[in-house]
């Protein structure tokens, strides 16, 4: 499941460690270096490829975001007095610098050797920081949940009674006496007492557990994921997040219907993104024109140190949206346990994976070399496995 408040939090984290090395957004390039697949650029090369990988709208794009940038952040300065990054962090900054480091990308070209082992924390905030190719670890064989296709190597019976019979592990079936959902077989769950099929879009339930795997409970019936348009009630289970029931991923700030996130200043909005400088905020604003919780400016993988505030949620970036709700609905769409409707190992994310890639501001007119060097596919995946936790035990 695709939800970008919780991706949100694992990039904010990750941009804490940005802002601890550079006063500036760095630059990226795209080489073609055996030994590394990211080190940093020397003074030269950077110089070199600033030059060549784009003449003319590096010279323009410096000029007008210095202007257009010093004259958002004179106008903004007075108004915003929350904290940034570094501010928090105790970092102090450099305001004379006027160009970030030179950070080199190359692509794991050996046969075995195809994936590039980084931390993108330490790729902002040590300024020495080199990474190298690797052979991608061996997969594991899939955790299977009862009524689940299992075979005794490739997809283990991990819960239940953790037996493998006619190849699908052991579970209760229909009408069976039970104490939890994780006894019930796919398809069920432990109605009171008794295994029962799921809940069906539109009829009553108690929690999203009960509700088909494209369902959650909100309001005491299932409605399909991503649902709900702005203004409209949202009534989840406690402890359950009520944003995924919403268009947008987004709820109101007393978390009580369906909102959306806007910019509160769009003057230098392109392509649904807004430019900004490295160590500001970005300020949003709810449909209702009431402030919303400041961002942090993430610094995008491109040639030209240029920062974006993260994605408004609005009918701005809609497409986008829709790329990703549909995607996780296709996730979603799926014969798993109920437990498992997230993690399904038969559920193909290499739609959700592309379409959180669209999303992700870092990769706007980034260097071409970026999406192989820098792939999300890694976070995304751990993301969905951390939200069954959450969401649905």
């Amino acid at each position: 499941m695709f939800n970008l408040k919780t991706l949100l939090v694992i990039t904010l984290c990750l941009a804490a460690a940005v802002y601890t090395a550079d006063t500036m957004c760095p630059k990226f390039q795209c080489t073609d270096n055996k030994d590394h697949c990211i080190s940093q650029a020397t003074a030269s090369s950077s110089e070199t490829s600033s030059e060549t990988s784009s003449p003319t709208s590096s010279e323009t794009s410096s000029e007008t975001s210095s202007e257009t940038s010093s004259e958002t952040s004179s106008e903004t300065s007075s108004e915003d007095t929350s904290v940034t990054a570094l501010e928090f962090l105790g970092v102090e900054t450099n305001e004379d610098s006027k160009t970030g480091r030179g950070i080199n990308l190359s692509k794991c070209t050996d046969e075995k050797k195809t994936l590039c082992s980084y931390n993108m924390g330490d790729i902002f905030a040590k300024e020495d920081y080199t990474a190298e190719c690797v052979e991608p670890a061996k997969k594991e064989a899939n955790k299977r949940f009862p009524g689940e296709p299992c075979d005794d190597k490739d997809n283990i019976c991990e819960y239940g009674s953790k037996k493998c019979v006619d190849k699908k592990c052991e579970g209760k079936k229909l009408d069976d006496a039970c104490a939890n959902t994780l006894e019930c077989n796919a398809g069920l769950y432990c109605a009171v007492d008794k295994c029962a099929n799921q809940v069906k879009l539109g009829e009553k339930c108690v929690a999203s557990t009960d509700c088909v795997n494209n369902g959650l409970c909100n309001d005491g019936k299932c409605i399909e994921y991503y649902s709900l348009k702005v203004g409209d009630a949202v009534k989840v289970p406690q402890g359950e997040q009520g944003n995924i029931a919403c268009e947008f991923q987004v709820l109101s700030k007393d978390a009580t219907k369906c909102d959306s996130l806007s910019y509160k200043e769009d003057k230098d909005v392109s392509n649904g993104v807004l430019k900004c400088d490295f160590n500001t905020n970005c300020s949003y604003k709810y449909s209702d024109g009431s402030d919303a919780d400041a961002q942090v400016c993430q610094c995008g993988f491109n040639a030209n140190s240029q920062g974006y505030c993260p994605r408004s949620q609005d009918a701005a970036n809609s497409s986008l949206m829709n790329g990703i709700t549909s995607a996780s609905k296709s996730v979603l769409n799926n014969s798993c346990h109920t437990l498992n409707r997230s993690g399904c190992p038969e559920a193909d994310r290499a739609a959700g994976v592309n379409a959180q890639n669209k999303w992700d501001v870092r990769y706007v007119d980034a260097v071409d070399c970026a999406r192989a060097v820098l792939s999300t596919k890694n976070l995304v995946v751990s993301m969905i496995t951390a939200l069954v936790a959450v969401l649905l035990l």
